[in-house]
């Protein structure tokens, strides 16, 4: 049987745009790159682009609300806020995202979903399209252009190693934290261990 292409429902393809819309024009060009490399890294991978394409068009839909408004969302839609994300309340645009695009938009897809929820930490037992979603958001060119090491991440997922190239960033990711006194979340350690035992396995 053959799988039927995605096709975003019309209401969540004007819901996402609508939010587009009124980004900061900084925010929106840093989903255009995503969105760019989102499809190189989906073919490399043989993912379903558009899958990966509408994720990444909507990861960032709420990266531009206060702290305040994070919270209140987080809450309002469900969302079991935990002490890192109360203390830094960045960390929440994606499960608000994910949750809005699930609850508000008519989107019914476990995998866009997810991948838009966990694009900033990652977490155990996610697909390939969310690998790609995570990995594209991180290793757009400007971002590339900032942190150089990231490009052993890229070159991972364009050689058909997504999961390989997740570890690298989430590695990277807590190596970089240390150093600023930062600490890395805590679903982003468990998601290390856990690709870390299943790669130790194959």
């Amino acid at each position: 049987m053959r799988l039927k292409p995605f096709i975003p429902p019309p209401k969540a393809i004007s819901a996402v745009n609508r939010r587009l819309a009124i980004l900061p024009a900084g925010l929106r060009a840093h989903i255009e790159r995503a969105r760019a490399e989102g499809i190189r890294i989906a073919a490399a991978l043989d993912v379903p682009a558009p899958e990966v394409d509408f994720a990444l068009a909507a990861h960032d839909l709420f990266r531009a609300e206060p702290d305040d408004v994070l919270l209140r969302e987080a809450a309002r839609l469900g969302w079991e806020i935990d002490e890192l994300e109360r203390d830094e309340p960045r960390l929440l645009h994606g499960p608000v995202a994910g949750l809005w695009l699930e609850r508000e938009t008519g989107l019914d897809h476990d995998e866009i979903t997810s991948a838009v929820t966990y694009h900033t930490t990652f977490a155990p037992r996610l697909g390939t399209v969310a690998a790609a979603v995570f990995i594209a958001d991180k290793v757009e060119p400007e971002k590339l252009r900032r942190n150089p090491a990231l490009v052993a991440v890229r070159d991972a997922a364009l050689a058909g190693r997504p999961y390989e190239s997740v570890l690298l960033y989430l590695k990277w990711l807590s190596d970089d934290l240390s150093t600023r006194a930062g600490r890395p979340h805590p679903r982003a350690l468990l998601a290390t261990d856990w690709i870390s035992t299943m790669l130790s396995r194959s």
